[in-house]
């Protein structure tokens, strides 16, 4: 146990079970621990935990970060327990006998929005603006953070006629890879043009205090700033003659995947987001209800020349058509030429070749 670097627990039906194994490695712990990974989701939902099993666990949390301190650099704490979640803020990060500037994170995941169709997502409900201020401190000092991925805080107020939640990510390191926030709402303005360095960014799907859906507005992914290609991009572009359809490499050039959860884009915004996103590689869409429809593909095909993989749940609206490659103004085009000639509905649905349902194969191979 003296020479352990990481430990990882994962537990699903006893809360207490934890707290007894972190009992046990802060007394063999070595103040050598780089990596704590702790996951509870409960089998039952609906299940009660004490106060005093909750703030055993904190305590013990606490005590074994303040003692790896120096070494720690990964937290992940995903809990799916309201209650934990809730006070864990102010329990561990708010009450450190150590000082914040003496941890050197480079991961930190505190319960992130589901990136699943159906999401188990826990939020923050009490002491909202406690809890962000915790944050936005706590971010502040970890210059080294290269992955962030946070919970949704529920009823924050106002600093300074600010949203809270745009303040928890104003002062996080410009070189984070990986961001993970729960809407919108934590992206302040000018924050994405900010992180130079971003590679990934999962958006998830909570709803505002009111409990309606957060709609994504497109606009958030005007970069603005533009640099001359490249490399393999300019190499494409001439190879392609599509020197004139796409613009140059945006300042994330290094922005290469991007996930979208739970219903929260319209049609039209995320036609304009596919327009703007050029260079990804990997494109995800999870949600409950059908988002994603044929004009869509249709659009990732003709601007995301770079998409190696793309992640789509609830296909209802899709059909076969959208992955075809054919683009629809193509086949217009064509149309119009000459060059075939449009059938009759009837007559596909006789012969079989309509546009078949992708969600009638959903998890066929």
């Amino acid at each position: 146990m003296s020479n352990l670097r990481g430990i990882k627990i994962s537990e699903t039906e006893n809360f207490q079970t934890i707290s007894t194994l972190l009992d046990k490695l802060i007394g063999f712990s070595a103040r050598i621990l780089e990596r704590v990974w702790i996951s509870f989701d409960p089998s039952n939902p609906s299940a009660v935990y004490s106060e005093n099993d909750i703030l055993t666990f904190c305590d013990l949390l606490r005590t074994l970060l303040e003692t790896n301190c120096c070494t720690l650099r990964s937290l992940h704490l995903d809990v799916k327990i309201q209650s934990v979640l809730n006070v864990i803020c102010q329990k561990i990060f708010g009450q450190m006998d150590t000082s914040w500037s003496d941890f050197d994170l480079k991961e930190f995941v505190l319960s992130p929005p589901g990136c699943t169709p159906t999401p188990a997502t826990v939020d923050i409900t009490e002491n909202g603006n406690v809890a962000a201020e915790i944050l936005c401190g706590f971010f502040h000092t970890q210059t080294q953070l290269k992955k962030i991925a946070i919970p949704h805080i529920r009823r924050c107020g106002k600093h300074v006629g600010q949203e809270y939640r745009h303040k928890v990510l104003c002062d996080v390191n410009p070189n984070v890879e990986f961001l993970c926030v729960p809407n919108q709402d934590y992206l302040s303005q000018g924050l994405l043009r900010r992180l130079t360095n971003l590679r990934k960014l999962f958006i998830g799907g909570s709803v505002a205090d009111n409990g309606l859906p957060i709609s994504l507005d497109s606009k958030i992914f005007d970069f603005a700033t533009m640099k001359e290609p490249t490399g393999a991009m300019k190499i494409f572009q001439l190879s392609q003659k599509v020197s004139n359809k796409f613009p140059s490499v945006p300042a994330l050039d290094k922005f290469k995947e991007i996930g979208l959860g739970s219903s929260i884009v319209n049609g039209h915004e995320l036609t304009e987001i596919i327009k703007k996103l050029h260079y990804i590689t990997k494109f995800e869409v999870t949600s409950q209800l059908p988002v994603i429809q044929d004009e869509d593909l249709q659009c990732l095909i003709e601007n995301m020349p770079w998409l190696k993989k793309i992640t789509v749940s609830a296909c209802d609206f899709l059909t076969d058509f959208g992955v075809t490659g054919i683009l629809r103004n193509t086949c217009e085009m064509m149309v119009r030429l000459g060059n075939y000639h449009e059938v009759e509905d009837s007559i596909l649905t006789a012969s079989g070749n309509s546009g078949n349902s992708l969600s009638n194969v959903k998890g066929e191979d």
